[in-house]
């Protein structure tokens, strides 16, 4: 246990670049002037709100699920399911578990880029409260649309919420002297997913085009994004459980270069064919198990697909 002073943070992530107080693009509001830097609440960290509560205490060690690093990506995997509970209080304490899964999958790809994929079911009596999505900034967001940006120093953070693709809200407010991003959905549903795309670079600069990408095997989701000399794809399992897709993975995208992909969440060590179908300006890429490709031991596919 952390006596005194543990933090409401379990899946809490930030977001520096750049020096000094500035550099911190996605904080933790206990940085920030209205702060004594001992805040523990929920709300000044970047986590998810259930039911408009945030978490209990831990009174255990929590490792990552999953976790890989490479010179291309850093990939995480942490469940805190387990941290939000009815009338949360002190250590391990509460009334009841809201949550069934909540698992969050976090990856920094290389240098400028962070995707978040936050997958939650309730139990199913509490199937209709809301989850809310929290980023806390130095500065107030401007919004527009599906899109935030928050300006810090000489950096900005650009933030394109791919899920829910509609159907949400997003709104701001005060993070003791900070400011506070919530996004949530206008109704509730008995699986929430939230997929947010990242971009942190120079004030002047401007987030690459990044679009939703969904599997019509309803098995996959993810993210392309396709930067100037980078055209790449990150997609995720969307098993509600976070489960290996049963099956094959089948999904489209529209491009006129070949897309460098990585799909985590595969079976681990396992090989995987891969074939690739390139017309018109659009790739439908097929991934079935079958003699090809080598899955990582946490179950990451790495491949190509040539446009030809």
């Amino acid at each position: 246990r952390v006596q005194n002073h543990q933090h409401k943070d379990q899946n809490s992530f930030v977001i520096y670049k750049g020096s000094g107080l500035e550099g911190w693009l996605a904080i933790d509001a206990n940085f920030c002037s209205g702060s004594n830097g001992l805040t523990k609440g929920g709300d000044v960290h970047n986590i998810l709100m259930v039911n408009g509560q945030d978490q209990r205490y831990a009174d255990f060690d929590r490792k990552p699920v999953k976790h890989e690093f490479t010179n291309e990506y850093s990939y995480v995997v942490g469940d805190a399911a387990d941290a939000y509970w009815t009338n949360p209080g002190a250590y391990s304490s509460g009334g009841e578990p809201y949550l069934k899964t909540y698992l969050r999958e976090l990856v920094h790809a290389m240098p400028n880029y962070v995707i978040v994929y936050d997958r939650v079911t309730p139990l199913s009596k509490y199937s209709n409260v809301p989850i809310t999505y929290l980023l806390n900034t130095q500065n107030e967001p401007s919004i527009s649309g599906n899109t935030a940006t928050a300006v810090s120093g000489p950096n900005k953070l650009v933030q394109k919420t791919l899920l829910p693709s509609s159907g949400l809200s997003i709104t701001t407010a005060n993070s003791v002297g900070c400011r506070r991003l919530e996004i949530k959905r206008t109704s509730p549903t008995a699986n929430t997913q939230f997929l947010n795309a990242i971009w942190v670079g120079p004030t002047s600069g401007s987030m690459p085009q990044t679009d939703l990408v969904p599997s019509s095997t309803n098995n996959m989701v993810g993210a392309h994004i396709k930067e100037s000399g980078r055209n790449f794809v990150v997609m995720f399992s969307s098993e509600p459980t976070g489960a290996n897709p049963p099956s094959s993975v089948t999904f489209q995208l529209s491009t006129i270069e070949s897309t460098n992909n990585i799909l985590f969440g595969l079976l681990p060590e396992t090989e995987y064919k891969v074939e690739v179908t390139s017309t018109e300006g659009r790739q439908l890429i097929v991934v079935e198990r079958g003699r090809g490709r080598l899955t990582s031991s946490e179950g990451t596919l790495r491949f190509v697909a040539e446009y030809a």
